[in-house]
């Protein structure tokens, strides 16, 4: 009940709401500013307003005075509502409704009813106004009882005006509540200033795991597609395999029974050829007139002579060549193995390659690097860039923006001229001509071409000639952390293996590079992922 008619006295008769912003006409009602505004807006021209309430006219524009006490109620109410389960301060005047501002002066909680005098008569005016108090006591001094109106810096506490004066705080740095309000308020400003770049910070990091998300997700698609066609080319080849395995048998004994048919047709002519013969001889048996027995014999008898020395075809020994069948296996077979090798080598490049760019605070000034980071060129310009403590000064050299202490990573660079790709812990050698060509260290280790081609691997100062040349202008670096492993490859058809280095890493490490002459133009490029 006591709520209800606080709730009403703290209600603007226009929208019916909580006061917001309260303003006071000159016949003392008020009216939510906003009411107010809406109110002047809908008089017809050449009327004037005439409060809602008390139907008073006023002159055009009317005199509005923001009625501060009624505000700070009407926020306290609120405040009190959307609090909840808060039990209310009731009223030391009436005990009946609930309070809805203290004075500090008077030590009284009021009502909004009794509340009426401190915010209308003159004489409360400096009596300071606050929320709903239960316990006055809690805010009295416990050494003078006396309210406590002022703020100790120096002992980060309130204290009451005796303090100040005669007490323990005398000589302290001492503030009005005001005071130390504005000043605590100042405070929070930059602490929520501080909480809103955090907050930022926190949204910046959600937006990149999300980017990384997307990524992770693209990726396993591009993955599952690259898996799928490596699963499908691999499919048709055993297939294939498998047709190749029935056809080289069925070949082979299409060849034996060719030669089983050759035999056979051979023999048949022979046994045709020896029946005749026999048939001759069988007839010259049955001659019954000898003369004409004679005759025909000496005709005949050379012929048939002739006939029976003649050797009978000798079959050719026909089997079915099972070393022949599976040679052509073995063949296919490698052809099947080399093919698995080469999907599986594809995928596992697509697997381990990673994005990395050039870092231009390390480009020594003759390096030219371009906007996307990706590739450096040797120059005969000086480039402006700054100084920095990790910037090459004598070899033409610049490092890419990512170091690396685990896993496995392949990368592959486009290249022209004469150039050096390596790998170095950072910080790395970066001045002066003695040690800082990246293979001239220990810590360092790279392969070089040189303007005539040839190539060469380097790590400590130690050269090692490379017995070939490049046919194609790209190059692989594979590095696997964990087995300390180096490894460079020509990218052509296939990879074709040049050099690996074999070590132990102890620290993180990053790729290099360096670009000699600008003639013939000399550059390198990290290919897009």
């Amino acid at each position: 009940m006591a709520s209800a008619l606080c709730k009403q006295e703290l209600t603007c008769s226009v929208c019916q709401e909580i006061y917001r912003d309260p303003h006071q006409l000159v016949c003392g009602h008020s009216f939510c500013h906003s009411c107010v505004q809406a109110l002047i807006q809908q008089v017809p021209a050449g009327d004037r307003l005439a409060c809602p309430v008390c139907r008073k006219r006023f002159p055009e524009p009317p005199s509005l005075r923001r009625n501060e006490p009624l505000a700070s109620a009407a926020n306290a109410f609120r405040n009190s509502q959307a609090a909840g389960g808060t039990s209310a301060v009731p009223c030391d005047w009436c005990q009946k409704k609930s309070a809805v501002r203290s004075c500090l002066k008077c030590e009284l909680s009021l009502c909004s009813l009794h509340l009426k005098p401190h915010l209308e008569k003159p004489a409360f005016r400096d009596h300071p106004l606050v929320g709903p108090v239960r316990n006055f006591e809690q805010r009295k001094c416990p050494d003078h009882g006396e309210m406590l109106r002022m703020y100790c810096s120096t002992e980060k506490m309130p204290v009451c005006s005796l303090c100040a004066v005669s007490g323990t705080h005398q000589g302290h740095d001492l503030k009005s509540f005001e005071e130390a309000e504005t000043e605590f308020k100042a405070t929070l400003l930059l602490f929520l200033e501080h909480a809103n770049n955090k907050l930022q910070g926190n949204e910046a990091a959600l937006r990149e795991e999300k980017r990384q998300q997307e990524m992770i997700e693209n990726s396993s698609r591009v993955l599952k597609q690259k898996m799928d066609r490596v699963a499908t080319d691999l499919k048709k080849k055993m297939k294939k395999f498998r047709s190749n395995l029935s056809e080289y048998s069925d070949q082979e004994a299409s060849n034996a029974k060719a030669k089983l048919q050759k035999n056979s047709a051979e023999i048949r002519k022979d046994k045709h050829r020896v029946q005749d013969i026999k048939n001759n001889i069988e007839t010259l048996l049955q001659e019954q007139d000898t003369f004409q027995l004679i005759q025909v014999f000496h005709s005949k008898e050379e012929k048939i002579r002739k006939e029976l020395d003649t050797p009978l075809y000798k079959p050719v020994v026909v089997s079915l060549d099972k070393n022949k069948v599976y040679k052509k296996i073995e063949q296919s077979y490698a052809e099947l193995q080399t093919l698995a090798t080469k999907f599986f080598s594809e995928l596992k490049r697509e697997c381990y390659r990673e994005q990395l760019t050039l870092d231009k605070s390390t480009a020594h000034p003759y390096l030219q690097i371009t906007e996307n980071g990706l590739t450096a060129i040797k120059t005969e310009d000086e480039q402006p860039y700054p100084a920095h403590p990790e910037r090459f000064d004598f070899w033409p050299q610049v490092l890419t923006n990512k170091c690396l202490a685990s896993g496995i990573h392949y990368w592959e660079v486009e290249t022209q001229g004469h150039w050096v790709i390596g790998l170095t812990y950072r910080p790395a050698r970066i001045k002066g001509k003695d040690d800082g060509f990246l293979g001239q260290n220990r810590i360092s280790w790279s392969l070089m071409q040189n303007d005539k081609g040839e190539l060469s691997a380097w790590h400590a100062g130690k050269k090692t000639a490379l017995p070939r040349a490049l046919n194609h202008s790209r190059v692989a670096v594979t590095l696997d952390y964990s087995a300390g492993t180096l490894s460079f490859h020509e990218v052509g058809g296939s990879l074709s293996h040049l050099h690996t280095f074999t070590t132990t890493f102890t620290r993180p490490v990053c790729l290099g590079f360096a670009v000699y002459y600008k003639k013939p133009p000399s550059f390198i490029t990290l290919m897009k992922v």
